[in-house]
């Protein structure tokens, strides 16, 4: 049995990567939804918070008691940790964002060697906590979204992860961040360069680096100039520092980290198939 909430039946089921003979239950608030284009087994019209709780409550019964997989799951996660070990540089630097945030604070990323990392090593523990670019490589998008989700989330700490290439990009708002006192932390990883790409050219493309050298502001001026806070962290403690700063203030802070070449996360970008 196959539970559909609020999306139209694809045909056969196994677009979907199940068995084409399994009974769907197709569950919308919308009863002109239900037989767009596949009939399910049974149609129910209602709210999902509605009706969840009383489907949840019938398949309790028909559960049967299974081992515990924790042990299971633990040597998953060691092992996968012994794989991302080398991401080294990254794991610092994350650990301290976390930190930082807490388990309900914000993180959005824009297209930077941290972020790459992100992706595969951060611990992500609310849902909505992690506003990502995705596949689209949208260079320059970290920063304004992290505005408006901190606008849509003030009670939350919320942290934009930016390169300083892509941070360039609408660098200028820090003009709105002022403006509306925004009180979003921006972390500005700053290695003078279009990073990925020049890794890139030099691991693909024989060391031919061409247009990837960035000559770019003081970050921290930058931020002082528009009337926001502008700091610098040179370590994982100064790091942590500013992020303790910039979460009490009551408008944007920039926070210049400065930083040389990292480890790339390329190896994992074609990962197995969780379905054959």
């Amino acid at each position: 049995m196959v539970l559909a909430i609020g999306t139209y039946l694809r045909s056969p089921l196994t677009d979907w990567g199940v068995d084409a003979n399994l009974k769907v239950i197709h569950l919308d608030v919308d009863p002109t939804t239900h037989t767009i284009l596949r009939r399910p087994y049974i149609a129910l019209t209602a709210r999902a918070e509605d009706a969840l709780p009383e489907l949840i409550a019938g398949v309790a019964k028909h559960n049967h008691p299974r081992p515990s997989r924790t042990g299971e799951m633990l040597e998953i996660k060691a092992d996968w940790a012994a794989q991302t070990a080398y991401l080294e540089e990254q794991l610092g630097y994350l650990k301290v964002i976390r930190d930082g945030l807490g388990e309900d604070g914000v993180f959005v990323e824009d297209l930077t060697q941290v972020t790459y990392a992100a992706r595969y090593v951060l611990p992500v523990y609310k849902p909505r906590t992690y506003l990502t670019t995705g596949y689209q490589g949208t260079l320059g998008l970290g920063f304004p979204t992290a505005l408006g989700a901190k606008v849509a989330r003030p009670d939350l700490p919320v942290i934009a992860v930016v390169g300083d290439g892509g941070f360039m990009f609408t660098s200028q708002e820090l003009a709105t961040a002022v403006q509306h006192k925004i009180p979003l932390v921006t972390l500005v990883f700053n290695n003078n360069a279009y990073g990925n790409v020049q890794q890139m050219q030099k691991n693909l493309h024989g060391n031919r680096v061409i247009a990837t050298d960035l000559v770019n502001p003081d970050f921290v001026k930058l931020a002082e100039a528009f009337g926001a806070v502008g700091l610098r962290a040179n370590t994982l403690s100064e790091l942590a520092d500013a992020i303790r700063v910039g979460l009490k203030a009551s408008g944007p802070t920039v926070i210049d980290v400065p930083h040389g070449e990292m480890p790339s996360v390329d190896k994992f970008r074609r990962l197995a198939k969780v379905r054959g």
